[in-house]
């Protein structure tokens, strides 16, 4: 038996030891790639979520840690940059071939 009340853990995923500087360089990456022709706009999109979801995960498990909160956070914000602008580009992509096909 216990003298005291028992503290509740938090159950869930637990965050890499290095996760919000891992989200805030996908993050970069991720805007770096939408500038890249062809097969950019996928790498950005793949990789902003990737940096997006890394970067909540560090930024919720940072309690405390003011430099690995301001990473996360900064990762998350580059990851849906990469999002916005890979999807803008793969959205242009896919209106250009739809003109295409009503020329011919």
């Amino acid at each position: 038996m216990s003298a005291g009340p028992e503290t509740p853990t938090r159950a869930g995923p637990a965050a890499l030891p290095g996760s919000a500087t891992l989200s805030l360089v996908t993050g970069v990456l991720a805007a770096a790639a939408a500038g890249v022709p062809e097969s950019g706009k996928y790498l950005a999109l793949g990789l902003g979520l990737f940096a997006t979801l890394a970067g909540l995960l560090a930024y919720r498990r940072g309690a405390g840690r003011a430099r690995q909160r301001l990473l996360a956070a900064s990762g998350v914000t580059l990851g849906l940059v990469g999002v916005l602008l890979g999807g803008a580009k793969l959205a242009l992509t896919l209106a250009a071939i739809e003109r295409l096909r009503q020329l011919l």
